[in-house]
């Protein structure tokens, strides 16, 4: 499991990491760290803060770790030699930012951050972990609070260290830092797609810790045991009737956020798509589903939300970001509705739509067969052997600053692609 927090200078993001990492019993990496035992390591070496070449050069050579001590503190090695309180001294807090803003240097510490956190459970945080280093983290969290309360607790926290400075400075200083953040040319600070926002003014350490605990535990397991018993049921009907195969289902994310896209040839497609998933499911059915008391309640029970088909249906929208936001897999038909001869169709932009509102990876998935075993108009299904194959995840970048009319053909560009991906799936089942 991978934890992301980001967010702006004073909001908390190191002693919070710190404490959830030792109430969830996570690897704590403080890439900010990293940079300051570079900046050490160049002004031991005497090298010129200005010349970006031999800083670059320098990032690629030296070897950086983190490791935890018994006690659960971090500890710091540069080239295997313990710099845990050297990187903290002024002299090296105040150079830090010249190398901080070398691409180059930052590319190579991005190596080393994923490096270390690979095959770990770990919480880390800096100014660009959500949006550079782990775009695709399990949780990604953004921590922000007003400037002035931001600017309270640098006061507050100098003050115990017996430092003496007027609050109107600090404050003044915390304005500066923003605008530099915000406005650099490398990894500048920024919301990440489908980050949660904590605004922590007015809350304590603690009620942050809390509030990040409370959405992890919540998040990281969304089985219940009614769902599990229907995925049962599903998985012998479709074993005797179906014959049921599944390939691919290590492509399945183990965490976060998903969708999985398939192509819809029949009312057996949801079954199918979710009777051999590792994870649980939620799905989106036409509204003349639910207006059977009995049938409405069933399909509820396993996660099936009604949608309206005229139009967009925002409020199905808003649902679908809301869910995978919170972790949760969900399954669409790109398509919108069933084919009548069971070829795939045009997709419709809605996934497009969605995709450019959450930043979460895309399964595609072909199901074989179900276009015989039960095809549009029939009331009752036969018994054929059928297939589902979920691909390889496919994620898109989506820019947000472009205007109405071209985002809109981004959204009709992502729903073909994904299209063309389920149409691969099914040229190699065809020709398997």
């Amino acid at each position: 499991m991978i934890i992301a927090i980001d967010g702006p200078a004073g909001s908390g993001k190191s002693t919070v990491c710190k404490r959830v990492a030792r109430r969830l019993n996570l690897f704590y990496l403080d890439t900010g760290a990293m940079y300051r035992a570079l900046t050490y390591s160049a002004l031991r070496q005497d090298v010129d803060l200005t010349d970006k070449g031999r800083l670059v050069n320098l990032a690629n050579d030296i070897n950086i770790d983190l490791k935890a001590s018994k006690s659960g503190e971090q500890i710091i090695y540069v080239n295997g030699v313990d710099v845990t309180k050297e990187i903290r001294l002024p002299y090296v807090t105040n150079n830090v930012k010249f190398i901080a803003k070398i691409p180059g240097v930052r590319h190579r510490l991005v190596e080393l951050q994923r490096k270390i956190a690979h095959d770990k459970d770990v919480i880390l945080e800096g100014r660009d972990t959500t949006t550079v280093v782990f775009p695709r983290a399990d949780f990604k969290f953004y921590l922000d609070a007003d400037q002035k309360e931001r600017a309270r607790r640098r006061f507050i926290e100098l003050q115990e260290k017996g430092v003496s400075v007027a609050f109107e400075e600090i404050l003044e200083e915390q304005i500066k830092r923003d605008e530099s953040d915000i406005n650099r040319s490398v990894s500048p600070l920024k919301k990440a797609r489908g980050v949660i926002v904590v605004d922590t003014t007015g809350l304590t350490i603690s009620d942050v810790v809390e509030v990040i605990i409370n959405y992890v535990k919540k998040f990281s397991s969304d089985w219940n045991l009614w769902y599990a018993f229907m995925q049962l049921v599903s998985v012998i009907i479709t074993a005797l009737f179906f014959k049921l195969r599944t390939y691919g289902r290590e492509n399945i994310p183990k965490r976060g956020g998903f969708i999985i896209a398939t192509n819809h040839s029949s009312h057996l497609d949801p079954i199918i798509a979710g009777s051999r998933c590792p994870r649980q499911l939620h799905y989106f059915a036409r509204l003349s589903l639910f207006s059977n008391k009995m049938f409405g309640w069933l399909i509820r029970s396993v996660n099936a939300h009604p949608i309206r088909r005229a139009g967009a249906d925002k409020h199905a929208l808003s649902l679908a970001e809301k869910l995978l936001k919170e972790g949760k897999g969900i399954v669409i038909f790109p398509e919108a509705t069933r084919t009548r001869d069971g070829n795939l169709q045009k997709a419709k932009p809605g996934i497009g739509f969605i995709i450019g509102r959450v930043d979460c990876p895309v399964i595609p998935a072909y199901i074989h067969n179900t276009f015989k075993a039960m095809p549009r108009g029939s009331k009752w299904f036969k018994s054929v052997p059928v297939t589902v194959t979920y691909g390889k995840p496919i994620y898109f970048s989506f820019d947000d600053n472009v205007n109405i009319k071209k985002r809109n053909e981004s959204y009709q560009k992502i729903a073909d692609q994904v299209m063309d991906e389920i149409g691969q799936l099914k040229r190699k089942q065809c020709n398997a």
